[in-house]
């Protein structure tokens, strides 16, 4: 039996694969630790993860879509409402760079690039020159 490791993209600290999760909208690694508005107040990424509600039907053609088995052949659910479906997500509302507290600066990196039509290698390049 072997423990997996993963690194939180908040804190930059690697913690047990069940401490971290990835949030479902931007897909950032978060430890449970640096989540915000924790309202569950719980240590398990799986609180925050896909839950089964037969109910919202837009919803479960989402999960579908993305490659969640939800009904049997005869149209049964293998779930009952609130089951969790997936434990490996986080949902948006507890991510501090959806939230917009958090800042990835990578993304604004790529962004300003993009925007300017920059080349790194360019910058990069002008940048060693500068320290020689």
């Amino acid at each position: 039996m072997s423990v997996d490791y993963c690194c939180c993209k908040v804190c930059g600290e690697s913690h047990y694969e069940e401490f971290v999760g990835n949030c479902n909208k931007c897909g950032t690694s978060l430890c449970t630790s640096c989540l915000i508005n924790n309202d569950v107040n719980e240590k398990y990424a799986h609180r925050y993860g896909y839950k089964f509600n037969s109910e919202n039907t837009e919803l479960m053609k989402k999960y579908e879509d993305i490659g969640y088995e939800l009904y049997k052949k005869d149209g049964t659910p293998y779930y009952k409402n609130g089951d969790i479906i997936s434990d490996s997500g986080i949902d948006s509302k507890y991510c501090p760079f959806c939230s917009g507290q958090e800042i990835d600066k990578e993304k604004v990196l790529e962004y300003i690039l993009e925007k300017y039509e920059l080349d790194i290698d360019k910058i990069w390049k002008e940048i060693k020159e500068k320290k020689s």
